[in-house]
C-alpha cells in the first residue's frame, strides 16, 4: 500500500512542479520514487524488484517512437497487459536516464519541463535510434548488474 501512496504523491508533486508531463516521465518517475527505501536513516532510490526484472526479461520493449507518444487514451495506458509493460519500461527508462550517461542532461530536460514543453532527444543530444539501442543494452546488460545498487540521498 505504501508504494501506491508514494506513487500517487509523486504524481501530485510532479503536477505542481512541471508544466508538461509526458506519460512515460510521469509514470516512470512515480514508479522510480515509489520504490524508494529507507535504510539506516538514508533514502535509497533506484532499487530493482524481481518482478520488474522478470517482466523486462520476458516482454518486448515498446519502440521509443511509440513510447514517447503514449498518453492516457492509449491502449498502452489502459489495457492491463500493455500497461504493465509500459509502466515497467517507463520505470526502466527513467532509471537509465537518472543513473546512466545522460543523468545531467536529463536533469536539464526536467528543469525545462517546469516552464513548458521540451524535446528529450535535443536535450540528450542523441538520435532516437541511438538512444533506443543504448537503452536496450542497458536493460539487457547493465540494469541486472545494478540489482543491489541504489542512489543514496543522504
Amino acid at each position: 500500500m505504501t508504494n501506491i501512496v508514494d506513487h500517487e504523491l509523486t504524481h501530485y508533486f510532479l503536477g505542481r512542479a512541471l508544466a508538461v508531463r509526458p506519460a512515460w516521465l510521469n509514470e516512470g518517475l512515480s514508479e522510480y520514487f515509489a520504490a524508494a527505501e529507507v535504510r539506516d536513516d538514508t533514502i535509497w532510490l533506484g532499487g530493482l524488484s524481481a518482478d520488474r526484472m522478470q517482466l523486462l526479461r520476458t516482454a518486448s520493449l515498446i519502440p521509443l517512437k511509440t513510447f514517447f507518444t503514449i498518453d492516457t487514451t492509449s491502449s498502452y495506458y489502459n489495457e492491463s497487459a500493455k500497461a504493465n509493460v509500459f509502466y515497467v519500461q517507463a520505470w526502466a527508462f527513467v532509471h537509465y536516464l537518472m543513473h546512466g550517461e545522460y543523468a545531467s542532461r536529463f536533469k536539464s530536460y526536467i528543469d525545462a519541463l517546469a516552464t513548458g514543453d521540451a524535446n528529450l532527444l535535443e536535450y540528450l543530444g542523441v538520435s532516437e535510434r541511438d538512444l533506443e539501442s543504448a537503452f536496450s543494452t542497458y536493460v539487457k546488460v547493465s540494469l541486472p548488474r545494478q540489482a543491489n545498487r541504489c542512489k543514496s540521498l543522504r
